[in-house]
């Protein structure tokens, strides 16, 4: 969204610069457009509040009033009355009346983006590029655009409306999708033949972390008297491994956000006692690993250990949560700042929020634990969400994904007002064990009986399922998230596996797509969607998919030969 105060500088108010020629808006609107603007219309008649009288450009008759604090919104003719000394109030566009008052309806919040049909879409996100609106309001529009696109997938690159779409308009709704899309499809085609088991040996594991930076793991497993593994995998032609022991059976393990230490957590099943204990690694240098106990045993059955953002606090939780500050090495100290939990249990990144069950509550409750005490915030879940079996933040802690009889997303940036949409509506069937989200909050990955299966946040339909490997007890991706590891829980085989999802080679070849021209960005898009609708696709020769198609760089045709085009297809092409 280009800022045009430059250009409205140098116009006056009577010769503002023209947006796009006269015929790129035909003159025709849809019935519910029509009926949200006579309603919007009329409103605005009866307004007292100060307003601008916006028209055509050389008619004043065709024109609306709006509501300055509504016009303002508009950064372009905020800039245009503030040059001119705030003595405007009748504001012409070279724009047709009925894109004007679809455009403020928009911005009034009384015309819905849904009613407009697709021509009105491409008119009204190319005025409101000109005029630059708040970009919610952009995001709506464009994503609007998208939505349209995605119906129409056989016809994307002879989309004669879409091509009157502002060209910087046409990259910013497709780029990011395509190179998400097509990401997928590399997923689909090559993810299950690329596992790689990351140790040689019969381990079971009972947890996992994987450091920030991508370059080490750190696992709990059944054994004695070694029982905590660390791995490098910065190089996996060579990974390294160092097998330490802990007390009793390893339950919980985490990394500090710098990545130079861990701790572990350790639980006596057997002794009247059941204590566990926390083990603070220092890790900095993995060829001289050293620990130190936490003095003070717990009573307790650690399942969670969790940093808080700045290294000096670290949160154990079993049935009691437990705050401990390390700032002090010689001097650690703990409190206890909430009781009677019970599964599920979750901290946000940042260490602020703790979302959890509750004895004899079916919600989950979300608890403020930056204090000396944990304060309840907010519920979710309600009786028509059905039972939550696992719980996910995302990184930006404005999200939560929970798992049980639904798959849902809940939106908890404002604790006032928490609203929950179902992704799934069932999935029992698939007898969840584990649930993540990917780092960039895009992806879901859920662990189950038969293996594992990515959804797109966004998508939940588009789907990618690794299944006949065993069943996934333990998820985790890695930062970049190119990779996800999966533990297997057959204890009789190695079970520590690192899936690729997308290699160097191709993170490099799509990242390109961001210098394509908008033709080749939607014959990909074209062939992603295809793809995923299971439809055939066919290159015929002299075709527009064919001539654009030759502009590829050859790295890339040979990408999407492999991904989307039949075997022998060029033979058909030449013939």
């Amino acid at each position: 969204m280009k800022n045009i105060k430059n250009i409205i500088k140098k116009s006056c108010l009577l010769g503002i610069a023209t947006l796009v020629a006269a015929n790129i808006f035909p003159m025709r609107m849809s019935e519910a457009s029509k009926k949200s603007l006579q309603s919007y219309v009329q409103k605005q008649k009866q307004q007292q509040k100060p307003q601008y009288f916006i028209h055509e450009m050389n008619d004043e008759s065709n024109g609306i009033w709006v509501d300055k604090e509504v016009a303002e919104k508009c950064r372009s003719i905020k800039a245009m009355v503030e040059d001119l000394g705030g003595r405007a109030n009748n504001i012409p566009l070279n724009v047709p009346i009925h894109i004007i008052k679809l455009v403020f309806g928009i911005l009034a919040g009384a015309v819905d983006v849904d009613d407009l049909s697709f021509e009105e879409l491409i008119d009204v996100a190319n005025a409101c590029n000109f005029l630059d609106v708040p970009e919610d309001k952009m995001k709506s529009v464009l994503a609007e655009i998208k939505e349209v696109i995605d119906r129409d997938v056989e016809n994307i690159v002879r989309n004669a409306v879409l091509k009157k779409l502002n060209f910087d308009l046409q990259k910013l709704v497709m780029t990011e999708p395509v190179i998400s899309c097509l990401k997928d499809c590399v997923a689909q085609k090559y993810t299950k033949n690329r596992g790689k088991r990351l140790i040689d040996r019969s381990l079971h594991v009972d947890t996992l972390a994987i450091s920030p930076d991508g370059t080490k793991i750190i696992a709990g497993y059944v054994g004695y008297p070694l029982n905590l593994m660390i791995c490098d995998i910065s190089n996996l032609n060579n990974i390294i491994s160092h097998f330490l022991g802990a007390p009793f059976n390893i339950t919980s393990v985490v990394f500090s956000p710098d990545g130079k230490y861990c701790i572990s957590s350790s639980y006596d099943y057997f002794i009247l006692a059941q204590t566990s204990e926390l083990i603070l690694w220092n890790i900095s240098d993995l060829n001289n690993i050293t620990h130190q106990a936490l003095d003070i045993a717990v009573q307790d059955r650690i399942k969670l250990l969790a940093f808080s953002s700045n290294d000096k606090r670290f949160f154990s939780c079993g049935s009691k949560l437990i705050a401990w500050d390390i700032s002090n090495p010689n001097n650690i100290t703990h409190q206890e700042l909430l009781g009677d939990l019970q599964d599920p249990v979750v901290l946000s990144p940042d260490g602020i929020i703790l979302a959890s069950g509750m004895l004899n509550n079916d919600n989950v409750t979300l608890w403020d634990v930056r204090g000396s005490k944990a304060i309840p915030y907010a519920q979710i879940g309600e009786k028509n969400f059905g039972k939550i079996n696992h719980l996910a933040f995302s990184v930006n802690g404005k999200n939560i994904v929970s798992v049980g009889d639904k798959l849902i997303l809940w939106n908890i940036s404002d604790l006032n007002n928490i609203t929950g949409k179902v992704l799934i509506d069932d999935v029992t069937q698939l007898s969840i064990n584990c649930l993540i989200l990917s780092h960039d909050g895009k992806k879901i990955a859920l662990g189950y009986r038969e293996g594992f299966v990515l959804l797109d946040i966004n998508n939940p339909n588009n789907r990618l399922g690794i299944d006949k490997i065993g069943e996934v007890s333990m998820l985790a991706f890695t930062p970049d998230n190119k990779q996800i590891i999966t533990q297997r829980g057959d204890v009789h085989e190695t079970n520590l596996i690192l899936w690729t999802l997308l290699s160097d080679q191709e993170d490099t070849l799509l990242k390109q797509i961001q210098n394509y021209n908008i033709d080749q960005v939607l014959l990909i898009y074209q062939w992603c969607l295809q793809a995923s609708k299971k439809q055939s696709i066919t290159l015929k020769k002299g075709s527009e998919e064919q001539k654009i198609f030759m502009t590829l760089p050859e790295d890339m045709q040979k990408l999407l030969t492999d991904l989307f085009l039949p075997k022998g297809w060029l033979f058909g092409w030449w013939s």
